[in-house]
Order: C-alpha cells, then structure tokens, then sequence
C-alpha cells in the first residue's frame, strides 16, 4: 500500500496497546522511518521509553465507551492534526477449552478483540472520511484461518476481525481509504504471558507446540 512505503512527508501513526510486543515494535519501526506516532496503552506511563524514543503517548482502553474514545481521539489530532495510520493492535489471548469458558470469559475476550476495534472505527473513521485518506490495519492472527484446540474463542475473535476487515474494505475504498490485515503466527510476545488466561480442560488438550506462517491480505 502506498501509505506504508516510504516517502518524503512523515505519516501519522495512531496504534493501540503500545506497552510491549507488536504494539512496541510496530511504534519502533514507524519512528525509525522517520513518521510520527501516537502509542497508547491502558496505562499511558508505560509508554516512556517510546516517548525517549520521540512517540507522543496516550492512555486509551478499547474497552471504554464511545464518548470516552472519541475525547482520546481528539486528543490525538490536536497533536498533528491528523491522523494517517490506525493499527489496531489492542487484543489478549483466552486459552482453554470452549467447553469450560464462561459466557463472561466469552464476552470479554470479544469486548476487547472485536468491539474495541470496532469502537476505534468509530472513533477514528470520521476524520479519515473527511479528509479521504488513511490506511487501517487490523492486526489478527493465523488462528483466524483455521481452528487451534484450546484457542477456540480467542480464534473466533480473529476469525471475526478477518471477516470485518474484508468487508470494510470494501465499504471504505470508495473514500480512499486502505484497509488491511496483518495475521500473524506464533511469537514470545505479551499475548502468551500476561495477556493470557485459560483453564484447567484446555490444559489437558495441550499436547505439542506449533508455528504457523504470516498472512497479509
């Protein structure tokens, strides 16, 4: 996509869940092009190595309400007065059975992988219209290709953001607008540590490790 060569005057970037793994990388590889970027995080002091690094930090939970976002996002323009790039990148990972996930375990894994991506659409989407430009990019994962024993619901989510970015693209490309998603296989990142949850039956479904490639569409 164009947005993402290089050229001469700097993008915008706005990318959720900076504090660490893709997020952290993503907002590193941005700024060493020369672009500008806003990282965010739940927790907007953990951002302060990317702000030594020259990015402009931001709390924001994609869980929040649709007023609340739209305040963060009008505090992102007032930094550049635009915004070029959205990476949603904000997800955790639920391990376990489906059989032994709750309907609450459920819902918050959906909250923040499909409808905090769909609150930032929200958010941002407007002023992208109106200036008829921009580049989303979805982050999802090879897990929404094909189904993963004790990733179950966290896959459904990705098959979700797979299914909605494709659409979207088409909604959008009529305002110039690029959307795209970036699926990723297995890496050490946050989403396996702390970002993880899961449950004692999908303990006992685990029975060898794997590696899956990367998709982009």
């Amino acid at each position: 996509m164009a947005a993402f060569s290089q050229v001469d005057s700097p993008k915008v970037w706005l990318v959720t869940a900076c504090s660490s793994g893709f997020g952290k990388e993503i907002v590193l590889a941005a700024l060493a092009r020369g672009d500008r970027v806003i990282a965010t995080a739940r927790d907007a002091s953990k951002l302060q190595d990317l702000v030594h690094q020259g990015a402009r930090a931001l709390a924001l939970d994609v869980t929040a309400s649709d007023a609340e976002l739209k305040k963060v996002i009008a505090r992102a323009l007032s930094f550049y007065g635009t915004i070029d790039i959205l990476v949603n990148n904000a997800a955790f990972l639920l391990g376990g059975a489906i059989e032994e996930c709750t309907d609450e375990e459920a819902y918050q894994q959906f909250n923040t992988n499909v409808f905090g991506t769909l609150r930032m659409l929200r958010a941002v989407l407007p002023h992208m219209r109106e200036k008829r430009s921009g580049v989303v990019a979805n982050i999802g994962s090879a897990g929404g290709w094909f189904g993963i024993k004790t990733m179950g619901v966290y896959g459904s989510t990705k098959f979700a953001l797979a299914g909605l970015t494709l659409a979207l693209r088409a909604e959008l490309e009529m305002f110039g607008i690029d959307v795209t998603i970036i699926e990723p296989g297995s890496f050490r990142t946050a989403t396996l540590g702390k970002g993880f949850s899961g449950n004692k039956l999908g303990c006992e479904c685990v029975s060898s490790t794997f590696e899956c490639p990367l998709f982009v569409s």
